[in-house]
């Protein structure tokens, strides 16, 4: 169910993204980042194109780009057998993320990440205050009805994930829910 969840997201995302400044960059990411949730060669080839590849260097002028070279770290640990390493790579990963909220605060897509690597996570790790806020937001930019960053259908497919999360109230879904029958 997560999977196909997940494949709805960027199939939308891959119909109508808007293209970055080098054409379909961020098409090209979000289909590489859903291939990488399930396979470990998919996602050292896909950390490696954003850690040192063509990406490598607008990561760093780029908030979303540097949250998914977090986000492609935090999968690579996803991948390792070892809990040292996966602990390790999460942790970086996260901090990265952390860096690009910074210089993007607002940014629905980027919160959305963080949120769904962090939804899935133990609570004794502590990362549930992080968690929290970035329901916050997302639910905030959610109301806020606004196409030009990121499409309807993402959108949607986010605010549908926020939904099945279990993490917000039955007032929230209610809102969440008139909001997706309209449209």
């Amino acid at each position: 169910m997560r999977k196909l969840f997940f494949l709805l997201i960027i199939a939308a995302a891959t119909m109508s993204a808007a293209p970055a400044a080098s054409g379909d960059t961020y098409d090209d990411i979000r289909v590489t980042f859903y291939k990488a949730i399930e396979d470990a060669g998919t996602a050292e080839r896909f950390y490696a194109s954003l850690a040192s590849g063509k990406y490598s260097r607008d990561a760093e002028k780029d908030a979303l780009l540097k949250a998914y070279l977090g986000a492609a770290e935090t999968l690579l640990g996803k991948h390792y057998i070892n809990p040292y390493s996966k602990y390790k790579h999460l942790k970086s990963g996260l901090e990265i993320i952390a860096s690009a909220i910074k210089k993007d605060p607002s940014n629905l897509e980027i919160r959305f990440l963080r949120f769904s690597i962090l939804h899935h996570l133990p609570g004794f790790l502590g990362y549930g205050p992080e968690r929290d806020e970035d329901m916050k937001v997302i639910y905030r930019e959610l109301l806020k009805k606004d196409y030009t960053e990121l499409p309807y259908d993402i959108q949607k497919g986010i605010a549908e994930f926020l939904i099945q999360s279990g993490r917000i109230s039955a007032e929230q879904i209610k809102r969440l829910n008139g909001l997706l029958a309209r449209g």
